[in-house]
């Protein structure tokens, strides 16, 4: 009788087994056991046009892992808080594109990435090292690159020639910058040339180039107090509003209507352009626009010969909440991997983060890309710290610099003054 009712019960626990078994896996027709099928949510915030592009990459990720279906969101309009609201809520996409990702480190909603690496053998060295130290926090790599892009100068081969004067190369300096700015200003009014465009209204030009005179906003420690109004800084600022403030570079309101800078500099109104490689593609595809007329040059190197050079980014990350983590890392590296970055580099708006692509599109020898790839990956150049990227402040430290650069163009404050204040109104924000 005993042995009958032991029996019995193996026989319920291996039904019962069974039957949990197959909760979370089904079987085909041929017997062969298949994975049960999850949703991994995707938040980006991709255009219209953008969002083509990133849907081909889910298809084919979709053929790839069947029993994974990916559902797509992406959001133009504001997204940045859109998704700090969904982060705060515990409701974030399992894997998002971020941008200002040390400002949310306090709550670190990412998951760190360094143990999927190796759970699913992914060799994460094909990526440039410059570009992934951006997502380090640490010790540990909590993103992935999207692409990149930096920025440079364009001239204007007819304005040069005319002018006898030398095109620039990668070794020229700030004293340089100054000479054709003066020569190449020409005329008054609606027909004036200027020399040179120096963007002041947008701080991410600004902050790499103030490195060429060993300058930054803030130091290996995240400090802004005593570095960003530092000296070579104060020296720096003074320099780079010099030319707006002496007329060789556009003022913001005339370069906002005459239809921006790159319209100006199409247009031979601007000689000598600081832009970004995003730029080049524009010009390209501009209808009657001469692209032969046009070369491209790094960043200048400063008076302490430092030949500064800055990559921008976005960076896919992983949300620590996510119940599907595995499946979240494949999906990431599909959008980070080398089919997309060659996709996006192929576009023409930006470069790929993994070097060994640029033969395969061609890049190296296309001139007018050279010195943003010898920028991007050269040893001759020095990429610093980037405040946005590294400081969970770094918005209040560019909004600061944003406001003591116009001071000093304006002639309200010198370049110390401004810079002082800027320090102690960023020290205000954090009490």
């Amino acid at each position: 009788m005993m042995k009958k009712m032991v029996h019995m019960m193996l026989t319920c626990l291996i039904g019962f087994s069974l039957l949990m078994t197959g909760c979370s896996q089904s079987t085909s027709g041929d017997g062969a056991k298949v994975e049960k099928s999850i949703t991994l949510r995707l938040a980006t915030w991709d255009d219209a046009e953008a969002a083509k592009n990133t849907q081909i990459l889910i298809d084919e990720f979709e053929k790839e892992n069947p029993n994974i279906k990916v559902q797509f969101e992406p959001t133009s309009d504001d997204y940045m808080t859109k998704l700090r609201t969904s982060i705060a809520a515990g409701n974030p996409a399992d894997v998002m594109m971020v941008d200002e990702w040390p400002t949310l480190y306090s709550v670190q909603p990412f998951e760190p990435l360094d143990g999927y690496f190796e759970s699913q053998d992914f060799d994460y060295t094909i990526y440039a090292p410059s570009v992934l130290k951006l997502w380090q926090h640490e010790g540990k790599q909590y993103g992935m690159p999207a692409d990149i892009n930096l920025t440079g100068f364009y001239y204007n081969k007819k304005l040069f020639d005319e002018a006898g004067l030398p095109y620039p190369d990668e070794n020229w300096t700030w004293y340089d910058v100054e000479n054709y700015a003066q020569q190449l200003t020409q005329g008054d009014g609606p027909e004036k040339t200027y020399g040179v465009f120096m963007q002041s209204n947008w701080t991410g030009a600004v902050e790499p180039m103030l490195w060429g005179n060993g300058s930054s906003l803030i130091d290996e420690d995240n400090n802004y107090k005593g570095v960003m109004n530092a000296q070579d800084t104060v020296e720096a600022v003074e320099w780079y509003t010099s030319f707006e403030k002496n007329g060789l570079s556009p003022k913001s309101a005339t370069t906002k209507a005459m239809g921006g800078a790159a319209e100006m500099f199409k247009t031979g109104k601007i000689a000598l352009m600081l832009g970004g490689h995003w730029n080049l593609q524009n010009f390209k595809s501009s209808e009657g626009f001469d692209i032969e007329n046009i070369g491209t040059v790094g960043l200048p190197a400063g008076p302490g010969g430092v030949k500064p050079a800055v990559i921008f980014s976005a960076g896919w990350h992983i949300s620590k909440e996510s119940k599907h983590k595995e499946a979240a890392f494949k999906l990431l590296i599909k959008m980070s991997g080398k089919e997309a970055q060659k996709m996006k580099a192929e576009a023409g708006w930006s470069l790929p983060a993994i070097p060994s692509l640029l033969p395969e599109l061609g890049f190296e020898d296309d001139p007018l890309r050279k010195p943003f790839i010898d920028m991007a990956y050269g040893e001759e150049y020095t990429i610093d710290r980037f405040s946005i990227y590294f400081s969970p402040i770094g918005n209040a430290i560019h909004e600061e610099l944003s406001i003591a650069l116009e001071k000093v163009i304006l002639d309200k404050a010198d370049a110390k003054t401004a810079l002082d204040d800027a320090v102690k109104n960023i020290e205000n924000m954090e009490k």
